[in-house]
C-alpha cells in the first residue's frame, strides 16, 4: 500500500482534514526515474535509469522496450541491466549525447513484470549538459542555401558524429538543402533534394527504425496542404518515400502513444492532426482534434508530469494558447485554453525557472518581445511577463546558451539579427543581446557545431537565401548584466556578487574593474589574471546616501578582449522602526480565582531604526504587565515582557493590551488577551526569570544564575524534566522534582561558553500545568577573551632624554590595560597614547578596543621636560570563532524527492573580535562522486540547490568554514547526512518495510511555511501524530488511524500558526517518541 497524508493549518482553521490514500492497481508503473523528468544539465555520459513498482521480467527489457534517443544525435544503442530487487532497469549508452540536446526515454508497454502482466509505458525527457561559455556571438560566417530559406534543423544526418544543418527553400525551387559539417563548424557545398512542393516547416527523426535521421515536411503541393517525406539510405543521402496530402504548414515527430517509435503532428488550421507510425515509417489514418484557427507553431512535452507527450499550438487569430493532454495511447482530451491578450507569432517550451516543469516562451511580432509564462506543475499556466528583443523576431528558441545550468532564449528577428536573453536562473532575464546576420532572418537553431561542448547559433536568412553561422566566442565576460539591489536602508549597505570567467584557451589580464558611482563600491581586487577555464569573483556593496532611487555601471576592461559591462540599480529608504510581536494574541486558559498566571510576550524590531515603547497598559486591572513599560529596543533586537491573569470572579474574561511606539505602521498595537476564572485547584507555573541573560564570561570560566520555579495555583506542581538544547548551558540541580501550592523552587544554571562570541539556548520545563506545558525560558551570554598586553619593558640610557622602546601588545581587547610603567630612576611616565601613521587613536585605557588587523602603530610616551619615546608594537587578526552545525543535525536522514527541493542548512554565527571583518561562510558536501561547496555573506544558513547531485541510500558529511580576509577556520564539527530513497510526491517510501520504530526530525528545519514529518512503522498499529505549542497545548491531531507498516511522510502547513518552537509526537502502539521544530516567518 501506498499512502500520501497532506495537512494544511487552513484546512483545519475551516474543520477540514484530507487524507489521501492511493492503492495500486493492478498494472505495474514507473515509481522514479533518473534522470529526472525535464532535469536540466545532464553529463553527455550519463546512466539512465528507472525504479518500478513490481519485479520485472529481465528478458522482456531490451533495445525495443526500453528505447533512447537524442533530438540531434539520433537512436543510442547501449548496455542495459537489470537488478532484481531494487526493481531497477539501467541503460549506458554506446557513445555520447550531443551537448545540449533533448534527450527522449519511452519505456513500452512490452515489459512485462515477473508475473507476465504488462507495465503502463512511460516517456519522459532530460537536457544534457553544455560547457560554460560566454553566450556571445560576435561574427558570423555565411553559407548558400536553396532561394528564401524558411526553417532549419540540426541533425548527425550522415551519423559521422557531428551535427548538420537541414534548411527548407520556400519559393521557386521547391527543395531542401543538406550542408554537411566537417567537424569545426565549417561546411560543404549545399545538396539540395527535391520535393516538387513548396517545404516551409522540417522534423528529423528516426521514422523507419532503421536507426539513422530521416526527414519529414510541412508544406504546400500546390494548392493542397502536404506533408513530405524523405527516408536516409544511411550514409547522408536521402529518398523519397512518399507526400501525405491534407498535412499543414507546422509538421512535428514524436513518441505520442508511447511504443518506441515517432509518430506526426501536423497543423492544418483548425485542426492537429495526429498520425500513428507502425514502427516501419508508415503513418496510419489520421486522427484529427479541433485546436482553434490560425495556428502558428506546434510543439509536444509532457506538461502534466504523467509520463506521455501531449501537445501544445497557439493561433495568433484568436490570440489564444491550447492545450492538448495526451492520456497515453495518442489519444487527446478536448483542449484547454488560455486567452494570451497578444498575437502569438510563435512559441516554444522547456523548464525556463528550474522547478522541474515545461514553461512557455511565446513570440509577438508586433511587439517585439517574448513573453514568459510559468507552468503550475499540472498543465496550467500562469500569467505573462514581457521582455524586449530585436525588432520582428520571426522564430524563438531555447537552451543553455552560457553553460550556467538554466535554460536562455534566443529569437531571429526579420531585422537582420539574432538576439539572446540569459536567464538569471528564475526564469527572469537579463537585457537583451543583439548580433547581425544575414537579410531577414527567419529561423534558428542552436547546436554544438565546432565540437568544443557549447552551443553555437545556425539562423536561415529569407532574403539573402543564405544560413548564418554564429559560433560562442570564448572571452572573458560576466556571468550577470544586471545587479538589483531593491529597497535598503539609508545608512545600510547590501552586499550582491556577479562572477568574472576566462573561457579562453590563454590567460587573461583582466586591468581595470571600475564603478562610476560612490553609492556602488567595489570590495574585490580590481586587477587581476585569470588561468584558461578560471573564474573569479566581484563584489559590489550598495550603502544610499539618500532616499532616492540610485544607478551606476561596473565597467571590466581585460587587455586585448571586448569590454564588459554590468548594470547597477538601488533605492534608498528612510530607515524606520518595525514591531513584531509573539504570540499575537495572550490566551491564559482556566486559572484559580485570585490566583496569577503568566505568559510572555517577545516585542522584536525588525527595522532599521531605533523602536521606542512609550506605554504598555490593559483597560482591566486583573491583567497586569510586569517590568519597563517604557523602554527602546534596537533593530533586530527582541525584549520581553511578562503579562499577568489573576481573575477576580468565576467565567470568561478578555481584554487588549495596548503598546504604545514610534512604529511608523501603527503607533498602538494592539493584543487580545482572554482567560477564564475557575474555582477548582490547578496548578500555575511561573518563571522568574523570563530569560536569563550571562552578559560576558571568559572562555575558560564559567557562571552560575539562579532562575526560580513557582506555583501560583491551588494544587502541587509536577516538574517531570528540564532540557537544555545546547550543551554550553548546563542545569547543575535536580531536573526533577514538586512544588507546593505557593511555593518556589530554585533551578541552577551554568554558562560554560565553549568559543568567542554570542551563544543561544533554550531551556524546556516538562510539567504538569495544563494550560503552560511545555514552558521555554531562553538564554544568551557571550564567550569572550581576556587578552592581556605583553611586558613592556624601557631601557633607558644615562643622560639621554629620548629613548627607543620595542613593545609587542598581541590580542586587540586590551582587558587589563597598562596600568603603570617601569621607566627607571631617570624619566617619570607621564602617559601613553597611541598613533596611527600621524593620527591620534586613543589613550590607552582597561577595555580599549585598538584597530582590527596586523599593522604598525607607534606609541609616544611623554616625560618630565616633555620628551617623548617612540614605541612600536603590533596588534595581530583575531581569527574568528569556530560555528558550530545545526541543520540538519548529525546523522540525519533525508528523502529524495522529486522534483528536488532546496536542503536547508543552519549553523551557529562565528564571532570575530574584529567586528568590521566581513565573514564569508563555506558550506562543503562531500560524498561519493560529490565535493561541492557554497559561500554565504554573513548569514548562517542557506536553501541550497544540490539535492539533484545526491544518490539515493549514500552517507554525505557536511562542514563549514568561515573566512574573515585573512583566516580560515573550520567548523567545531563534521556532520553525516544519510539519503534515504526517491519520493516524486510526499507519501509512502519506495523501499522495504522498516525493522523498527523510529520518528525522524523534520525536513527542512527550520520552515516556513510546510514542512515534512517522516517517521516508519515495522509493523500494522493504531497511529496517532500530533502537534503541540510551547505551553502543552495542543495545535492539531495529524493522524489517528490504524496504519500497515511502512515509511510515512506527512506534510504540515504553519500558515496561520505563528512564528515558534512546537514539538510532535508519535503514539505507535507502546512506542512514543516527541521532537521539536521551529517555524520562522
Amino acid at each position: 500500500m501506498i499512502t500520501s497524508i497532506k495537512f494544511s493549518s487552513n484546512r483545519i482553521l475551516s474543520g477540514l482534514l484530507q487524507l489521501l490514500v492511493f492503492v495500486c492497481v493492478a498494472q505495474a508503473q514507473v515509481l522514479s526515474v533518473s534522470p529526472t523528468q525535464n532535469a536540466l544539465h545532464v553529463q553527455s555520459n550519463a546512466s539512465i535509469s528507472v525504479i518500478f513498482s513490481e519485479e520485472i521480467n529481465a528478458s522482456t527489457i531490451t533495445s525495443t522496450t526500453f528505447r533512447v534517443w537524442g533530438a540531434q544525435s539520433g537512436f543510442h544503442d547501449g548496455t542495459i541491466s537489470y537488478e532484481a530487487g531494487l526493481r531497477k532497469a539501467s541503460f549506458l549508452s554506446e557513445k555520447p549525447f550531443v551537448s545540449g540536446e533533448i534527450v527522449t526515454v519511452t519505456l513500452t508497454n512490452n515489459i512485462h513484470t515477473s508475473n507476465n502482466q504488462v507495465i503502463k509505458p512511460f516517456v519522459w525527457n532530460f537536457t544534457v549538459s553544455v560547457n560554460t561559455s560566454s553566450a556571445r556571438f560576435p561574427t558570423q560566417t555565411e553559407y548558400a542555401t536553396g532561394k528564401t530559406p524558411n526553417s532549419i534543423s540540426a541533425v548527425d544526418i550522415d551519423s559521422d558524429g557531428d551535427i548538420d544543418l537541414v534548411v527548407a527553400a520556400y519559393a521557386n525551387t521547391n527543395n531542401i538543402s543538406i550542408l554537411r559539417n566537417k567537424g569545426d563548424a565549417t561546411f560543404l557545398a549545399k545538396q539540395d533534394y527535391s520535393v516538387e512542393g513548396t517545404p516551409r516547416s522540417i522534423a528529423a527523426a528516426d521514422i523507419d527504425g532503421d536507426k539513422d535521421i530521416d526527414l519529414v515536411l510541412g508544406g504546400n503541393k500546390g494548392n493542397v496542404s502536404a506533408v513530405f517525406v524523405l527516408t536516409n539510405n544511411g550514409d547522408g543521402t536521402f529518398k523519397k518515400k512518399g507526400d501525405i496530402l491534407g498535412g499543414g504548414r507546422t509538421v512535428l515527430l514524436a513518441d505520442l502513444d508511447s511504443d518506441g517509435d515517432h509518430d506526426l503532428a501536423v497543423t492544418t488550421g483548425t485542426t492537429i492532426s495526429v498520425l500513428i507510425n507502425d514502427g516501419k515509417g508508415n503513418f496510419g489514418m489520421k486522427q484529427a482534434y479541433d485546436a482553434g484557427s490560425g495556428q502558428t507553431s506546434l510543439a509536444s512535452a509532457d506538461l502534466d508530469l504523467d509520463g506521455d507527450l501531449d501537445l501544445a499550438t497557439t493561433s495568433t487569430s484568436s490570440k489564444k494558447f491550447y492545450i492538448l493532454k495526451n492520456n497515453g495511447n495518442a489519444i487527446f482530451l478536448p483542449k484547454q485554453e488560455y486567452t494570451i491578450d497578444l498575437f502569438p507569432s510563435f512559441f516554444t517550451m522547456a523548464d525556463l525557472d528550474r522547478d522541474g516543469d515545461i514553461d512557455l516562451a511565446i513570440g509577438n511580432q508586433y511587439e517585439s518581445s517574448i513573453y514568459f509564462s510559468a507552468n503550475s506543475g499540472v498543465g496550467t499556466f500562469t500569467a505573462l511577463k514581457n521582455y524586449r528583443v530585436g525588432e520582428k523576431p520571426s522564430a524563438v528558441i531555447v537552451s543553455d546558451f552560457n553553460g550556467d545550468q538554466d535554460i536562455d532564449i534566443a529569437t531571429s528577428n526579420l531585422s537582420n539579427s539574432v538576439s539572446v536573453l540569459e536567464n538569471n536562473g528564475d526564469a527572469t532575464f537579463q537585457r537583451v543581446r543583439n548580433y547581425p546576420t544575414g537579410l531577414q532572418s527567419e529561423a534558428v537553431i542552436a547546436s554544438d557545431l565546432d565540437g568544443d561542448l557549447d552551443l553555437d547559433l545556425a539562423v536561415v536568412n529569407y532574403a539573402s537565401s543564405t544560413v548564418s553561422i554564429l559560433l560562442n566566442k570564448d572571452e572573458v565576460f560576466a556571468d550577470k548584466s544586471f545587479l538589483r539591489f531593491g529597497q535598503i536602508y539609508v545608512g545600510t549597505s547590501k552586499e550582491l556578487s556577479f562572477k568574472i570567467y576566462n573561457v579562453n584557451a590563454n590567460s587573461a589580464k583582466v586591468l581595470n574593474i571600475i564603478s562610476n558611482s560612490d553609492r556602488f563600491k567595489l570590495t574585490s581586487p580590481i586587477t587581476l589574471n585569470l588561468s584558461p577555464g578560471d573564474s573569479t569573483e566581484v563584489i559590489v556593496m550598495y550603502a544610499p546616501s539618500a532616499p532616492m532611487d540610485d544607478f551606476g555601471v561596473v565597467t571590466i576592461y581585460s587587455a586585448g578582449l571586448a569590454i564588459e559591462r554590468v548594470s547597477l540599480q538601488g533605492t534608498g529608504i528612510a530607515a524606520v522602526p518595525i514591531m513584531s510581536t509573539d504570540p499575537s494574541d495572550l490566551d491564559f486558559g482556566n486559572v484559580t480565582l485570585n490566583k496569577v498566571s503568566d505568559l510572555i510576550l517577545s516585542i522584536t524590531n525588525k527595522g532599521a531604526s531605533d523602536l521606542n515603547i512609550t506605554g504598555i497598559a490593559s483597560v482591566n486591572s486583573y491583567f497586569t504587565v510586569k517590568g519597563d513599560t517604557v523602554q527602546t529596543i534596537f533593530p533586530n533586537q527582541t525584549k520581553f515582557i511578562i503579562v499577568q491573569f489573576s481573575p477576580p470572579f468565576l467565567g470568561a474574561q478578555s481584554d487588549t493590551l495596548r503598546i504604545h511606539s514610534n512604529d511608523t505602521n501603527s503607533n498602538v498595537t494592539q493584543i487580545p488577551m482572554a482567560g477564564a476564572g475557575v474555582s477548582a485547584a490547578i496548578q500555575e507555573i511561573s518563571i522568574w526569570p523570563t530569560e536569563l541573560k550571562f552578559d560576558s564570561v571568559g572562555v575558560t570560566q564559567t557562571k552560575h544564575l539562579i532562575l526560580y520555579v513557582y506555583n501560583w495555583g491551588a494544587a502541587s506542581l509536577s516538574i517531570h524534566g528540564i532540557e537544555s538544547n545546547n550543551d554550553v548551558f548546563v542545569i547543575e540541580s535536580s531536573s526533577s522534582f514538586m512544588v507546593a501550592p505557593g511555593d518556589s523552587h530554585a533551578v541552577s544554571i551554568s554558562f560554560n561558553p565553549r568559543g568567542v562570541g554570542l551563544q543561544t539556548g533554550a531551556l524546556t520545563f516538562i510539567n504538569n500545568d495544563l494550560n503552560e506545558n511545555p514552558l521555554v525560558i531562553y538564554m544568551n551570554g557571550t564567550g569572550v577573551n581576556h587578552a592581556t598586553p605583553s611586558l613592556m619593558r624601557f631601557f633607558p640610557s644615562t643622560g639621554v632624554r629620548r629613548q627607543t622602546l620595542d613593545v609587542t601588545f598581541i590580542g586587540s581587547n586590551f582587558v587589563s590595560g597598562i596600568t603603570s610603567i617601569n621607566a627607571g630612576p631617570d624619566i617619570i611616565v607621564n602617559r601613553v597614547t597611541v598613533y596611527q601613521a600621524d593620527s591620534l587613536i586613543a589613550n590607552l585605557t582597561i577595555g580599549q578596543k585598538a584597530t582590527r588587523g596586523t599593522r604598525n602603530f607607534s606609541v609616544s610616551i611623554l616625560t618630565e621636560g616633555s620628551a617623548s619615546n617612540a614605541l612600536p608594537f603590533t596588534i595581530l587578526n583575531q581569527t574568528p570563532s569556530r560555528p558550530g552545525l545545526l541543520v540538519p543535525a548529525d546523522n540525519d536522514s533525508l528523502w529524495l524527492y522529486r522534483p528536488p527541493r532546496p536542503i536547508s542548512f543552519t549553523w551557529n554565527q562565528s564571532y570575530d573580535a574584529d567586528l568590521d571583518d566581513t565573514l564569508r561562510y563555506e558550506i562543503r558536501l562531500k560524498g561519493p562522486g560529490l565535493n561541492k561547496s557554497a559561500t554565504v555573506i554573513r548569514d548562517t544558513s542557506f536553501a541550497w540547490d544540490i539535492m539533484s547531485s545526491l544518490q539515493d541510500f549514500t552517507t554525505y558529511t557536511w562542514t563549514v568554514n568561515v573566512k574573515d580576509g585573512s583566516a580560515v577556520v573550520a567548523s567545531l564539527d563534521t556532520f553525516s547526512l544519510r539519503t534515504l530513497g526517491f519520493a516524486s510526491a510526499v507519501g509512502h517510501s519506495i523501499d522495504l518495510a522498516p525493522t523498527e520504530y523510529r520518528l525522524e526530525q523534520n525536513y527542512p528545519n527550520p520552515f516556513n511555511p510546510t514542512t515534512v514529518i517522516p517517521y516508519q512503522l515495522p509493523r500494522s498499529e493504531w497511529v496517532t501524530l500530533r502537534i503541540y505549542d510551547v505551553f502543552g497545548r495542543e495545535i492539531v491531531t495529524l493522524v489517528n488511524e490504524k496504519q500497515p507498516a511502512g515509511y510515512y511522510n506527512v506534510e504540515f502547513s504553519g500558515e496561520s500558526w505563528a512564528s515558534g518552537v512546537y514539538v510532535y509526537r508519535l503514539t505507535a502502539g507502546t512506542f512514543r517518541e516527541i521532537r521539536k521544530f521551529l517555524l520562522i516567518k
